[in-house]
Parts: C-alpha cells; structure tokens; sequence
C-alpha cells in the first residue's frame, strides 16, 4: 500500500524530532558542557537542577547546523592532513571545576569551531557572542592542559542557505584568562542551584521563547507581567481579533517563505515569462545613520504591460 505522504511527512519530522545529540544526553544527566558556558546562567541552573523543560521547541535547525558542520569537518580534515576531529577534552578552572566538551577542529597550534547560521551579514557586522568566546577558549585551554600548544583560536561561520559561499573568519589569541572568566560565570550558577534561588536570564525573551526547553517555567510570569497597564484580556470580540491577526502573521510568514523559496529557485534568471518582466538590480551599499548598509540584489518582477503582451 502506498503510504499518505502527509503522514510519512510528520513521522520523518518526528524522527528528527526525537533525535538525541550527546548535547541533549548531557543537559538530561544535569552536566554542564563548555558549549554551555557563557549562554545563560538561567538555563545552566535548570540544567544542573536537572529541572523538567516546560516547553519542547523545534530542534530542526540546530539538527541541520549540526549535519552541515559534520560534513564541513570532514572536508577541513581533509584539507589539513594534521587537523584532528571528534576530539573529547576536558578543562579544569581554577576552582577545580571540571567541563567537558567536543572541539570540531584541532590544528597544531589552534583551535576552529564550526558554525551554521542563516545568512552572514548580522556575524558579519556583530562578530562572535559571548558563549562562542568562551567555547573557542575553553577548547584551547583543555588542550593546553593536556601539553597541545595552542596559539590561536577562532570560529569560521558558513552560511547554510547556501546564498553564500564564502565563510565568515574570526580569529583571536589564545588567552588562559578566560578561565577565570568561565569561573565566576559558572559560580552564580553554582550559587543558585545551592540556595534555589534564580541566576541571572541572560538572553532576550524573545529568543527564549523560540529555543528555551524551560521558557514558560522560567519567563511565563514575565510573559503575564502587565508591561502596558492593560491585564488580562476577556471580551470575546478582542479574543476572536487576536486570533484572527495572529492566523494571518502565520499566513504572511508562509507567504513569505514560498516567496524566499521561489526567489532563490529563480537566481540568475532575467526574462519574460508567465505575463512578467523578470529581472535582478544591484542596489549598491549606503550610509545610514549609525552604520553602513551593505550593497545587495533584488528580484524585481513586474507585470508585462498589456499593449506587449
């Protein structure tokens, strides 16, 4: 029998779905990895709490950055025959404290991890977060530790929507004192999980709302919060219009997706076709207040006019 193609769809999806990294082993175990380092204290306290997640958010992206990056690390590798991959190191902060973690690509005096990101113009223009410093230098340390001599560290972000081709380089000086940093970092957490208290909620709620396995135990009370004098809202006729504008922002987010997907499906081509001019401009780049707004191109499509047609 011929399966329904929509439900071989949502068992795939779920596949991937339920699909365990040894990140997410480890987050259930209650260990702190250094990936974890420099993210949220918030969120490595229910780790180490090994608190139930309140929420169950997509993991589909992080399991494409994760796909993309091992087939990166492989032709890296490749392409330095002394490179080394699969690496698991382990570095001790001053406290005594112990965190493990998993560097993609170990060189003879310096440490590149491997990022995916959709399209690079805000790592292009922000550079490496606070988390990503501390991972690169966590690695290095680990491995100054166990006698490497390492030099240097660096992330190399690639852009997995393929619209570009070229990676994104940054690289820094490898400095022990980030250890230090790591330490007070990881001591608030420490403290929290001791006294049951709360730590520090390092990233923006929207983001948390998007990615956080414990966003509704950790920021619902934020979420409820009265930010605008207004409360709690009962009168069915504003009720159904939240409903009926939050369906079309779910439409307008379709839209927009089948129009990038078509966008990227007609790269390179000019013409005239379907009743429509096709062509791609260059706008070059600007100053505007405050920065400079890089050059781009644009698809324009216009209806052909009607005495040509």
């Amino acid at each position: 029998m011929t399966p329904d193609p929509q439900l071989l769809a949502q068992e795939l999806r779920a596949a991937v779905h339920r699909y365990e990294t040894d990140r997410d082993r480890q987050s259930i175990e209650g260990r702190l990895g250094i990936s974890d380092i420099g993210f949220c204290r918030m969120y490595a306290t229910y780790v180490v709490r090994q608190e139930e997640p309140s929420e169950d958010p997509s993991k589909y992206a992080a399991f494409v950055g994760t796909a993309i990056g091992s087939y990166l690390e492989t032709v890296i590798e490749h392409m330095y025959p002394t490179a080394e991959r699969d690496m698991t190191v382990e570095v001790e902060l001053p406290s005594g404290a112990k965190v493990e973690g998993h560097p993609d690509i170990v060189l003879p005096a310096g440490v590149i991890d491997i990022k995916t990101v959709d399209g690079l113009t805000s790592v292009r223009r922000k550079g490496a977060s606070l988390q990503q410093r501390f991972q690169r230098q966590l690695y290095a340390a680990a491995l100054d530790q166990a006698g490497r001599d390492i030099e240097w560290v660096g992330n190399a972000w690639w852009d997995r929507s393929a619209r570009d081709e070229m990676p994104h380089v940054e690289v820094e000086p490898y400095d022990p004192l980030w250890m230090t940093y790591a330490d007070e970092w990881l001591s608030e957490v420490l403290y929290a999980v001791k006294t049951g208290t709360e730590a520090p909620k390092d990233q923006p709620i929207e983001f948390c709302q998007g990615y956080c396995p414990f966003f509704s135990k950790c920021r619902g009370d934020d979420v409820l919060k009265d930010r605008e004098g207004g409360g709690l809202i009962v009168n069915p006729d504003h009720l159904d219009a939240i409903d009926v504008y939050t369906e079309a922002q779910r439409d307008i987010r379709a839209a927009e997706k089948t129009k990038e997907d078509a966008r990227r499906a007609l790269a390179g081509v000019s013409g005239i076709g379907s009743g429509f001019v096709v062509k791609w401009i260059e706008v070059s780049e600007s100053d505007v207040p405050g920065y400079t707004r890089s050059g781009y191109t644009r698809l324009d499509i216009r209806p052909l006019p009607k005495k040509v047609r």
